[in-house]
């Protein structure tokens, strides 16, 4: 890894959390979904999305349960972990974010190994070393939204506070936009154990 490479983990001590709402009513009323989604559906920029979660006052995760399937489908942690596997496999360049501070953190990078070990998640490149605690590991998501040149999927990683943890999302190049479609859009569950003992 050189000077430039990426190596954190974004899974340590954070600021405690407010309390949790419940799973299953955690967008804040009144909030209409229809009205987001018609909003969603004309997303033309990263800048439309901030601008799309003010006017609701609603958070990056319940966003995702206002949007719905069409736009946001949750995964289960095996699911992230098999695409995650096909990514190194394929060593697909991708979009690496996360959120440190107050600041969010983006890095182009190649994923070529995915180990799972003492209890982490452990995504490695040339450039690249990025741990993830089982723990921090809640709920994942497949993301699309309409930009101007297309869509943008993401693979969206959340703790249990409903926090970003990370956010992986593919390349603009016609060369790879189809790759990773199917990759993250399409593919089975193929993993099932996902912590196993040795990797």
């Amino acid at each position: 890894m050189n000077s430039n490479g990426l190596q954190f983990d974004p899974t340590g001590p954070r600021v405690p959390a407010a309390p949790v709402r419940n799973d299953h009513c955690s967008v804040r009323e009144p909030a209409d979904s229809k009205a987001f989604q018609d909003g969603w559906a004309r997303l033309g920029t990263t800048e439309d999305f901030c601008m799309l979660i003010e006017r609701f006052g609603v958070t990056d995760f319940e966003a995702l349960q206002l949007a719905g399937e069409i736009w946001a489908a949750r995964v289960t942690p095996e699911a992230f972990v098999a695409r995650l596997r096909l990514l190194a496999e394929l060593e697909l360049p991708c979009t690496l974010s996360f959120e440190r501070g107050d600041s969010m953190n983006t890095h182009r990078v190649v994923i070529d190994q995915v180990q799972c070990r003492n209890g982490c998640l452990h995504l490695l490149g040339d450039e690249l070393c990025f741990i993830l605690r089982k723990d921090c590991m809640d709920t994942a998501w497949v993301v699309t939204r309409p930009r101007a040149d297309g869509v943008l999927i993401s693979l969206e990683l959340y703790d249990k506070e409903h926090e970003l943890v990370v956010r992986l999302s593919g390349q603009p190049e016609q060369r790879t936009a189809a790759v990773w479609q199917d990759i993250i859009g399409t593919l089975p569950i193929m993993a099932r154990n996902l912590w196993p003992e040795s990797d």
